[in-house]
């Protein structure tokens, strides 16, 4: 069994407003433009949308989600970790 380091930091993902309408938005504010992979998971942990960006800005459509806390995973090639709740108003 190999154990990968796992780097935890929340400071480095902003997302905006929350709770959120119509969309939200993701700033990958020190990610220096490595590949970013963003997940929309359910309150109970089901991936339901998930994106590979290299862009610093991110914006997530509302589109069908119904009102209600979701979670936002982010993570990156460097192993960086960033876990987010957002809410659908």
């Amino acid at each position: 069994i190999v154990q990968v380091p796992l780097k935890v930091n929340h400071h480095q993902v902003r997302i905006y407003p929350n709770p959120f309408k119509t969309e939200v938005s993701i700033s990958l504010q020190t990610f220096n433009g490595e590949m970013s992979q963003i997940e929309l998971l359910s309150s109970e942990g089901k991936i339901l949308h998930k994106w590979n960006t290299r862009q610093k800005d991110f914006l997530i459509p509302a589109g069908n989600l119904r009102k209600g806390i979701y979670l936002l995973r982010v993570t990156n090639n460097s192993g960086d970790l960033s876990i987010h709740k957002i809410i659908r108003d």
